[in-house]
């Protein structure tokens, strides 16, 4: 069985993606489940959320236009913001002092 420590050491060389999978297969091993039954068993869970990521990815791809308008204008807005904090600051932070 791995063990923390060589988790661990897999995490930090390899990064988290590589070590998912070690990390289900070490589960499945675990509880003696055969290779062979371990994609019914994981295929339940996978399928729903690989559907819901694609139907979101669709959606925000069919409202694109709508959102690029938005997100267009968000640099400006910020922009407005900072300035008006900093004067705000500014101004009321020599007048307290």
């Amino acid at each position: 069985m791995i063990g923390l420590e060589t988790m661990t050491a897999l995490i930090a060389q390899h990064g988290l993606a590589f070590v998912a999978p070690v990390a289900l297969l070490a589960v499945a091993g675990a509880g003696r489940m055969t290779l062979g039954r371990l994609p019914w068993f994981n295929l339940p869970g996978t399928v729903p959320k690989s559907l819901f990521f694609v139907a979101l990815g669709y959606e925000f791809g069919a409202a694109y236009t709508g959102i690029d308008h938005w997100i267009s204008r968000a640099p400006s807005v910020l922009a407005v913001l900072i300035l008006v904090v900093g004067a705000s600051w500014a101004f009321y932070g020599r007048a307290i002092n």
